[in-house]
């Protein structure tokens, strides 16, 4: 009889802990999107150099094409957080000088995309991109490669599951979006779950992260790349920020 009243304890203990992570779940869930995207004011125009309306009437995608006559190859570029197509020029640059065409896209409440941003979302506006470089210039998907930053390695990461690319390109990803807050998983979902997708993508992977990443922990990066296997590649910056990644390779690094 005297161990009765124990086994309540822990039995209304066990109830508890089930109902403070059922609310933690729903909580998560209600606040994802507001933690996870946060989109700049518009800061720009119809007049933006290189603006392409691409997609369809019903879900138009605001692109910015960078071209190099006669390139084999193009990258197709997914941009980070809290920022838009304004800010990316100087970055298609770098696929330019090596002789790389560049399509960067605006994710759903981005810029001139219009719509709310959401994990499904940004895959939907990822493939419209996708299906605009290899149905209407053009491209193979052997000769794409898709490169991603920080939030943008969500759906580069998805796209190289989903497709035959040439090779993914990942500056300062992470493992998933909430795992740059919990470090491990803690809930029954599991948003931009860039482990496992890179883990079932069949194409070369190289990783660029800076060391000193104040926003998306370097081991983000190492972790990413190792589930690549033999296919990974994994480049450290010293004493690099979360933006030092994006300038870090010279030209010879794409070729």
């Amino acid at each position: 009889m005297k161990t009765k009243k124990p086994i309540r304890i822990i039995g209304a203990l066990g109830v508890l802990l089930v109902i403070a992570y059922v609310a933690l779940c729903c909580s998560s869930c209600r606040h994802l999107n507001e933690a996870m995207f946060h989109p700049p004011r518009d800061s720009y125009g119809r007049d933006l150099r290189g603006l392409v309306m691409a997609g369809t009437p019903d879900a138009p995608l605001a692109t910015v094409w960078s071209p190099v006559p006669d390139a084999k190859r193009a990258v197709l570029f997914a941009h980070g957080n809290a920022e838009d197509l304004r800010w990316i020029h100087d970055r298609l640059g770098y696929f330019n000088r090596a002789g790389l065409s560049a399509l960067a896209f605006d994710y759903p409440g981005f810029g001139l995309t219009p719509g709310e941003p959401t994990e499904e979302s940004l895959y939907e506006a990822a493939e419209a991109a996708y299906r605009d470089l290899t149905e209407n210039r053009g491209f193979a998907p052997a000769d794409v490669i898709v490169c991603g930053y920080s939030l943008g390695s969500g759906p580069a990461c998805w796209l190289a599951e989903k497709h035959d690319v040439g090779g993914l390109l990942l500056f300062a990803p992470f493992k998933s979006a909430v795992r740059v807050v919990t470090g491990i998983r803690i809930l029954p979902f599991d948003p931009f779950p860039n482990l496992a997708r890179v883990r079932r993508a069949r194409c070369p992977v190289l990783v660029v992260h800076g060391e000193a990443d104040g926003v998306i922990n370097v081991s983000h990066g190492k972790a990413v790349a190792k589930a690549a296997g033999r296919r990974g590649r994994f480049i450290p910056i010293p004493g690099g920020s979360h933006t030092a990644s994006c300038t870090a390779l010279s030209t010879d690094d794409f070729r």
